[in-house]
């Protein structure tokens, strides 16, 4: 079934790529542009208490689940630019996830539960195929984390200064969708028990 569901995304994705070609992602930037400001507003609270977050350890190249937008310099990588370039990825994959999941609803019993998890699956597909493949954007990646709360915390402590921070936030939002929903809780979370970490030492 996990194959059937593949070789459906892959179709469908490139059935839609060939129609939507490359254009600014102007909603991914606007996107990552209201999660800093909400990420910057957490920020300035635990700053008047003087807590400063640690990087999440990372792994070297893209063997993790989360690829890191940023090259070790601190400059884009090659993905995350053709990914601001790469419309196609949120709303062609969005539509393939949306077709694969009715296809199988039509199908398969109780198919329609599985509607939102295609659909998630279609969006971050569509966004490698746009961008390159998983394989191209494995090979351009210096770093890499396995836990989306991590790699959320990572990419605030270690990029979060960088002035290229929403640009490489949009792209690895168009990579990993769910990062949008989850963005405010982990950086949240981890300030908190930095927080309580810092008590239990004094």
């Amino acid at each position: 079934m996990k194959n059937l569901i593949r070789v459906c995304l892959v179709l469908l994705v490139s059935a839609f790529c060939g129609q939507n070609l490359f254009s600014a992602s102007v909603a991914d930037l606007a996107k990552a542009q209201a999660i800093i400001y909400k990420i910057n507003e957490i920020v300035d609270k635990y700053n008047e208490m003087t807590i400063e977050l640690e990087a999440p350890k990372s792994r070297d190249g893209g063997a993790g689940k989360f690829m890191v937008p940023f090259t070790d310099d601190g400059q884009l990588t090659d993905w995350a630019g053709k990914a601001l370039e790469a419309q196609a990825g949120a709303a062609v994959g969005e539509k393939a996830g949306s077709a694969v999941g009715k296809a199988l609803g039509a199908k398969v019993p109780f198919g329609g539960l599985m509607g939102a998890s295609a659909k998630k699956k279609g969006k971050q597909m569509g966004a490698a195929t746009a961008i390159g493949g998983m394989k191209f954007i494995k090979e351009t990646t210096d770093r890499s984390l396995d836990n989306i709360d991590d790699y959320i915390v990572y990419l605030h402590v270690a990029h979060g200064s960088n002035p290229d921070y929403q640009k490489g936030l949009a792209s690895a939002m168009a990579l990993h969708p769910e990062m949008e929903g989850r963005a405010d809780f982990a950086i949240k979370n981890a300030y908190k028990q930095a927080a309580k970490n810092q008590k239990k030492k004094k």
